[in-house]
């Protein structure tokens, strides 16, 4: 041992042995006690260089434990300092719809498109003489032909989702069509039949074309135009918004249209025509009763007056064309009130002013005609004359432009519907 100044400094190696032992035991001692309590604060952990006495295997477990001590040291002074921030919260997941859309397709022809959702019925029924045919259509359409067989037979076209129902009573065969939710929407038939037997046809939207019927023929449709060709019998033809059209019959004849014009050209028999918002024209008409009254339209008539004959046309809002022959034999009574009168030929008066009425006779006057127009003119002319049939012309084809009009709007209507039809096809 030495002293330098104030400093003492030993010389281990001048310590005798004996002694130098036991000092190693006592710092070995003093210092191991301290490094167990600060591996015990430590959690088991190596600290200042101080092995852990449970190995390494603990190493990991450690410094996790390490990590924790320190973040709970650090939160105090934390909160102490100022607020913890408040965790923002978790996001909520999102709900996504995903429209697919519908792989596109090339349009079809209308007509090709109407054929993808129709189904044929075709079956044919035996008849006896003495029997009638009954058939109702809501809509579509109807047409008849005749053969020589005593048998029906039907065709018909209407959706998957319709069918044809036939039934038999008191002499009559019935057809009508159904469908899963009541009517059918449309259905277009195509019948053969005995000439002999008679029809009674019926529905609300129907157009209707028949030929060589010869044992009567009764029509009613709302909306619809009604063709009637070579037919007998009792004739009934009544349409609320369609033409009439009659020609080359002959029996008791029935015509009527509401909203459109009638027309009966070459029939023989008793004519009834009356329309409302409609022209009528009668043309060759070889009948002894004729009676033809419309409220908004002319009514033009180019036939034979017979004689004995009793004809009346009538017409409030519109013009009445007669053609008569110079040679006939007829009284004819003329009344207008707001229209004027005028004659092809010499009668007395030739022309008369308006608000008058009056008659006059020709030949022996076996035939009465009666002419009454409200506000319009009264007309007579030369029968079969150019100025008579140019006339009636005219008016058909007014008519017919009219009809295009409709149709073109109805056609639109139509392709919406296909479409719809479609898209209820593919759901």
């Amino acid at each position: 041992m030495t002293t330098k100044g104030d400093r003492t400094t030993m010389n281990i190696g001048q310590i005798p042995n004996r002694k130098r032992n036991a000092l190693a035991l006592v710092l070995t001692l003093a210092l191991g006690g301290f490094a167990h309590a600060a591996h015990a604060d430590a959690g088991g952990c190596e600290l200042l260089g101080f092995p852990s006495e449970d190995g390494a295997a603990e190493a990991t477990a450690c410094a996790a434990s390490a990590q924790a001590q320190a973040a709970s040291h650090e939160l105090p002074l934390l909160a102490a300092s100022e607020p913890a921030p408040r965790a923002a919260p978790a996001p909520r997941p999102r709900r996504v719809i995903y429209a697919v859309p519908a792989t596109p397709v090339a349009p079809a022809p209308p007509g090709e498109r109407a054929l993808r959702n129709v189904v044929r019925t075709d079956t044919t029924i035996a008849v006896k003489p003495g029997m009638k045919l009954v058939l109702n259509n809501y809509g579509g359409s109807i047409d008849i032909r005749t053969w020589s067989r005593n048998a029906v037979r039907v065709r018909a076209d209407h959706g998957r989702r319709d069918w044809v129902e036939f039934g038999q009573g008191n002499k009559e065969l019935h057809v009508t069509s159904a469908s899963r939710l009541g009517v059918a929407r449309s259905v277009e038939y195509a019948l053969t039949v005995p000439a002999w037997l008679p029809v009674a046809l019926s529905g609300v939207y129907n157009d209707v074309n028949v030929d060589g019927l010869q044992g009567g023929v009764e029509v009613e449709t709302v909306r619809g135009d009604i063709v009637v060709r070579h037919a007998a019998g009792v004739i009934a033809l009544r349409s609320v918004e369609g033409v009439v059209d009659l020609m080359n019959s002959k029996g008791k004849i029935d015509v009527s249209s509401v909203n459109d014009a009638v027309r009966v050209a070459d029939v023989v028999g008793t004519i009834a025509a009356e329309a409302v918002n409609g022209d009528i024209h009668l043309i060759d008409v070889d009948s002894k009763d004729v009676e033809a009254t419309t409220v908004n339209g002319e009514v033009v008539y180019d036939g034979m007056i017979l004689d004995g004959g009793n004809y009346r046309f009538a017409t409030h809002n519109g013009d009445i064309a007669l053609g008569l022959a110079e040679n006939a034999n007829a009284t004819v009574g003329v009344s207008t009130f707001s229209g004027d009168f005028e004659s092809a030929f010499a009668i007395q008066p030739r022309k008369a002013p308006k608000g008058h009425r009056f008659t006059f006779a020709l030949g022996n006057g076996s035939a009465k005609i009666d002419l009454e127009s409200f506000q319009g003119s009264i007309e007579l002319m030369k029968p079969g004359g150019r100025d008579l049939r140019a006339r009636i012309t005219e008016g058909w084809k007014e008519h017919e432009r009219e009809k295009v009009k409709e149709w073109k709007w109805e056609m639109k209507g139509a392709n919406q519907d296909d479409s719809e039809d479609e898209d209820d096809d593919d759901n």
